[in-house]
């Protein structure tokens, strides 16, 4: 794993280069809020509209004219799945563990994992906060999801 000031963060495995977080460099200010346990989304400054972390437009009225703002961190879930396969390295022996889809209070959709914290099962339209850890391919602070 690399990262690369201007391209983001690189993920690879034994060397190979397979993905990358995020390789716009103006989505620092993403990063940065999770190193404060902030939930950043963009906010367009010409409709209002909240926007997800990676857009660089405004989905609603196309302007560029974007600004970073605290989300409120929560929201409920969408859409869910178990995941009971060990797919990398990273994960052996923490499964099952659940990706959800959650739609945040402003509107953005955000993907991430549900951690367990009590012998709930998560379901749709349970509402949910961001939490954030370190535990992660990323090994820097990266939202996640708990149950509320």
């Amino acid at each position: 794993m690399e990262l690369d000031p201007d391209l983001g963060l690189q993920l690879s495995i034994e060397g190979i280069p397979y993905a990358r977080v995020h390789p716009q460099p103006d989505v620092r200010a993403f990063w940065e809020g999770a190193e404060k346990g902030e939930l950043r989304l963009r906010k367009c400054k010409a409709c209002g509209a909240f926007l997800h972390p990676g857009k660089i437009a405004c989905t609603k009225c196309l302007s560029q004219e974007l600004e970073w703002v605290k989300s409120s961190g929560k929201g409920t879930i969408y859409s869910l799945c178990k995941v009971n396969y060990v797919f990398t390295p990273e994960v052996e022996g923490k499964l099952p563990y659940f990706l959800a889809l959650i739609k945040l209070e402003e509107g953005v959709y955000f993907f991430g994992i549900i951690l367990k914290q009590d012998a709930r099962e998560p379901s749709i339209e349970m509402s949910v906060k961001t939490v954030f850890d370190s535990d992660n391919f990323f090994e820097r602070p990266y939202p996640k999801f708990v149950l509320v």
